[in-house]
Order: structure tokens, then C-alpha cells, then sequence
């Protein structure tokens, strides 16, 4: 014992082991080796992961690379969303604002393009004075706005009805949709110029000799020599070719309202003019305000109907415009100046559709 326990003290330079160690612990502890042998192998598995963890962490907490900086301007997506719209907003500017804003400049001058020698000279509103002065403009007035009004009020009711019946479902409803969007495939010219000849003039329209054969009107009536009846014919003309148009943007807002509400308003008992008022009429608000607005822009600068239909017995704005500056040319400030207000009345019918039914649309 004494010879062991000699041994086993430890050597120096080498703590907590001794020379023995081996044959000491092999003889006199075999139970305990194994047990021995495992801790030591869990501490070193212990010490590799901890190691290989310490090394992770290392490698994550390094610094990425640092990439070559962009500039501020590419950064931001609203510029560059910008930058994609410019080419087009210069082009629109080029080709429509710059001739607009050209145009209105020169409502407040006295210039003539067609003298140029006599040069320009600024005159204030005095082109717009001596258009209001005239009895002619002021009834041009009155016709467009009777037209515009009177127009769009029965387009809208034709064409909501149309869409209404072509929302539903029967047999050849596609031949009866194409067969409805005939009148406004034809262009406004030959319509007005169909209408004028076979229907409203005194010796071949058959409106005349029909009201001749029932007694009403004389052989030599003329419906387009009268005021009331030649603007009664240029509605006629223009609702019979635009309702379709009005039906078509209808019945795109109808397509998009759910069968299920309908259903749902039948079960609860709703009737059927409940169901129009109440589901239809609010959903189709965004549809409605679309097709009144893009009508009611068409009617308010008509030209191509009353100059083909009407010449000069009946002025719309246009027409006069149209009078003022190409007809008699000493007359083109005058012209220009009543083109501004056609404009101006359009931004103004605008922006009556867009905030005031159009808010209604939006709540």
C-alpha cells in the first residue's frame, strides 16, 4: 500500500494525474473506469459544441460587406415612379396643353394668325364682351344647354332600361347586345346626314309625309325650318344613337353587382322596385357617374350635329366658335376667346360631377 499510494501522488508539472494512473485505476477501480471513460467523453463533446457555437456566433456577428451606395434618386419610388411618367406627361403637354394655354392667351389679345403684319395687342376681356354682346352666342347658348340637358336626361333613362334587360339572362342576349350597339358604331356625320334625308326633310323624309297623310301638318311642312321641331330632330337623331352607348356603360356596373344580394333582398321580401332602389340605384352609382359625365362633356361641345343638321339656322358653341374663327377670320379673338369658355365649362361640369356626385358615390 505503501508502494500505490506512493505512486499515485501526482507528478509535477502534471496536476491531478499520476504514474500510475493507467494501471492504478485499470487494477484497483475497474467498476468506476467505464463511468470514468463516459463523463470524460461527454465533457469533451460538451467543450466541441461549445466551441463550434462560440464559432457561430462569431461568424454571425460579423459585419456583412458593405455594398457600393446608391444614390438618393433611385432609392425613393415615388421618384421613380416619376421618372416613368414623365416622357408621356411631356408628350400630352407638347401635343394638348401647350395649344390650350396658346389659346387662351390669345382670347385676351387682338391677333389675327392670318395678318400676322398687324402684330398683336393686348385687349384684355374684350373678346369676351363683344361675344356676350351677341345675340347669337347668347342663343347658342341656350340651344346647347337645352340640348345637353334634355339629351342626357332621356340617353340615361333608354339606356339604363336597355341594361337592364340585357343584364338578364334569355336566349340570344349576345345577338341582342350587338344588335343595341349598332347605332352608336356609325359615325355621327352619316347618322345625322340618314336622319336628315330620309326622315326630316319636306320632299323625301317620311316624317313629313306621314303627317301630311294623317292630316296633321300641310304638304309643304318643313320640320327643319322650325326652331322647336329642328332641335326636336337633332335629339331624336343623337338619343337614338347614344342611348346604346349609355346602356353599355351601364350595363358594365350591373355585371359587377352580386346575384347573392338580390337573393338575400328577395328572402327578407323585398319587392322588385325595393330591390332596384335599394341594391341596384346604390350600386350602380360609380357606373352612372361615369356615363353622365362622359355624355353630358359630348353634348356640352357638340359640334358635328347641329353643323350637319341644323348649318347655320341653329348654333350650338361649337358651331359658333367654328364661325368665328375659320368662316370670318377677322373674327378669330372672338373665336378663341368663346373655345376658352367651352373649356372652361367643361372643367366646371367636371368638377360638379366629381365632387358633388361623386362624393355621394364614395360614402
Amino acid at each position: 500500500s505503501t508502494i500505490l499510494g506512493a505512486a499515485n501522488q501526482p507528478r509535477r508539472g502534471d496536476p491531478g494525474r499520476s504514474f500510475f494512473h493507467p494501471f492504478a485505476h485499470a487494477i484497483l477501480e475497474p467498476a468506476t473506469q467505464p463511468a470514468r471513460v463516459a463523463d470524460e467523453d461527454v465533457r469533451r463533446r460538451k467543450r466541441k459544441v461549445e466551441g463550434g457555437s462560440m464559432a457561430t456566433m462569431d461568424h454571425v456577428e460579423q459585419p456583412l460587406p458593405r455594398r457600393r451606395p446608391r444614390t438618393r434618386l433611385l432609392q425613393q419610388e415615388s421618384t421613380i415612379g416619376y421618372l416613368f411618367v414623365a416622357p408621356a406627361v411631356l408628350l400630352i403637354a407638347a401635343i394638348a396643353f401647350f395649344p390650350v394655354a396658346q389659346a387662351i392667351w390669345y382670347s385676351f389679345q387682338n391677333y389675327l394668325p392670318t395678318y400676322p403684319q398687324f402684330g398683336s395687342k393686348f385687349v384684355g376681356l374684350d373678346n369676351y364682351r363683344t361675344a356676350f354682346n351677341d345675340s347669337t352666342f347668347t342663343d347658342s347658348i341656350k340651344n346647347t344647354v337645352e340640348f345637353t340637358v334634355i339629351s342626357v336626361a332621356f340617353e340615361f333613362l333608354l339606356g339604363l332600361g336597355f341594361a337592364i334587360v340585357l343584364n338578364q339572362k334569355f336566349v340570344g342576349r349576345g345577338l341582342v347586345r350587338a344588335a343595341v350597339l349598332v347605332p352608336w358604331a356609325f359615325p355621327t356625320v352619316i347618322s345625322a346626314v340618314v336622319w336628315r334625308d330620309l326622315l326630316w326633310q319636306t320632299n323625301t323624309g317620311a316624317i313629313p309625309a306621314i303627317a301630311h297623310w294623317l292630316n296633321l301638318e300641310p304638304a309643304d311642312w318643313s320640320p327643319l325650318a322650325n326652331h322647336t321641331t329642328l332641335l326636336m330632330a337633332m335629339l331624336v337623331i343623337d338619343i337614338w344613337k347614344t342611348a346604346p352607348f349609355m346602356a353599355l356603360l351601364l350595363l358594365a356596373g350591373l355585371q359587377v353587382i352580386s346575384n347573392d344580394l338580390y337573393e338575400a333582398g328577395r328572402v327578407d321580401g323585398a319587392s322588385v322596385l325595393g330591390r332596384f332602389w335599394y341594391i341596384t340605384m346604390p350600386l350602380l352609382k360609380p357606373a352612372i357617374l361615369v356615363a353622365l359625365l362622359f355624355r353630358t362633356l359630348d353634348a356640352w361641345r357638340v359640334f358635328d350635329m347641329f353643323y350637319v343638321v341644323a348649318g347655320s339656322r341653329l348654333q350650338s358653341i361649337s358651331v359658333y366658335a367654328f364661325n368665328q374663327v375659320v368662316i370670318s377670320a377677322i373674327n378669330f379673338p372672338i373665336g378663341v376667346a368663346v373655345s376658352s369658355l367651352i373649356l372652361l365649362g367643361a372643367i366646371i361640369i367636371a368638377a360638379v360631377f366629381v365632387k358633388g356626385f361623386g362624393a355621394q358615390t364614395a360614402s
